[in-house]
């Protein structure tokens, strides 16, 4: 029961309804599969999958907040049910819960998902505009060192001018590379990361080949990423490998983030911002899924508050591009693109 366990409470504790599904079979590093979960509970694979869309409609669960007490009641026909109320008994935040006599309803007062005590060292603060002024860059830079982000995200033009703003402090410069469609000659690439890191750069963002993965040409696509990585290792600086999420199935996006791991990256990430969609929180779960908990993970594109980037994080993001920093860590809200 504890992989079963761990998934349904980290459904509870981080997750909207509408994401319940999607972490349901994600959860637990993936090692729980349909059929498991299914013997586990003790009904068979459709009744999961039926039950399991109960849940995304919230059907199964539903629950009310007043400030931070939360009220979860479990619908008892489901099959769900049993697990999830031997959860919500046994295993709460600091012993805060009180159960009710019926046993199917718990009251109890939680942040819900743990926040990051420091937010900003999350996040790269991005700016990737092509009409991106050095004025621009130097108010980013300053940006940066006021609220203590991770890291200036910057076209490689501009990476001598943001490591000379941010000498003398812990915000990183990164830059991009094969940017933003990754249809670079892999030579070209790896030119390019030394450049950048010459300049100043300790971390790159790279854009994998799209094309030739979709073609099927893992090998080309894996040696692309080791060029770059190579190049990054050498002198310290670290490797994160963007898949383009948003052009790829779900299988394509396992397969990506497993070449991109086997090729010495360090990071994957989401997406550009320039290919029609974002980082999902369906997404990170399947990348943490097919990487494991030891690589990181980025998540770009449309993370626009801390609501936003804290449901990544609990999905598995160990890092936040985004070009609205600000408003995440300080509670406000951006329209920005990336």
């Amino acid at each position: 029961m504890q992989n079963i366990e761990t998934a349904i409470l980290s459904i509870l504790r981080t997750e909207t309804q509408r994401d319940l599904l999607t972490q349901l079979f994600f959860a637990a590093d993936r090692r729980q599969t349909l059929s498991e979960l299914a013997r586990a509970i003790g009904v068979d694979q459709t009744t999961v999958m039926r039950e399991a869309n109960r849940l995304l409609r919230g059907e199964v669960l539903s629950e009310e907040r007043v400030g931070r007490a939360r009220t979860v009641e479990i619908n008892e026909s489901s099959p769900f049910a049993a697990p999830l109320r031997q959860l919500m008994r046994v295993v709460q935040p600091e012993g805060q819960a009180e159960t009710e006599a019926t046993t199917n309803r718990v009251s109890y007062h939680s942040e819900g998902a743990e926040s990051p005590m420091d937010l900003a060292k999350y996040i790269d603060h991005t700016l990737l505009k092509p009409d991106a002024t050095q004025e621009d860059v130097d108010i980013l830079c300053a940006e940066a060192k006021e609220y203590g982000f991770a890291s200036v995200c910057v076209n490689p033009t501009w990476v001598k001018r943001a490591a000379q703003n941010l000498r003398g402090t812990d915000v990183r410069v990164a830059s991009v590379i094969g940017f933003p469609f990754g249809a670079t000659p892999s030579e070209i690439k790896a030119m390019e990361a030394r450049r950048a890191l010459r300049d100043g750069a300790k971390e790159i963002d790279m854009v994998i080949n799209v094309g030739a993965f979709k073609s099927g040409q893992y090998e080309v696509v894996r040696m692309d990423v080791v060029k770059v990585s190579d190049a990054c290792h050498e002198v310290g600086a670290i490797n994160k490998v963007i898949i383009e999420t948003s052009l790829l199935t779900d299988e394509e996006k396992v397969v990506a983030s497993h070449l991109a791991q086997l090729a010495k990256a360090d990071y994957i990430k989401t997406s550009t911002g320039y290919a029609g969609g974002g980082a999902t929180i369906g997404d990170v779960l399947l990348m943490r899924g097919a990487v494991g908990p030891k690589m990181g993970i980025k998540a770009s594109g449309g993370v626009r508050n801390r609501e936003d980037a804290e449901k990544m994080i609990a999905a598995g993001a160990t890092r936040i591009g985004a070009s609205a920093g600000i408003a995440i860590v300080t509670g406000g809200e951006s329209s920005g693109q990336y």
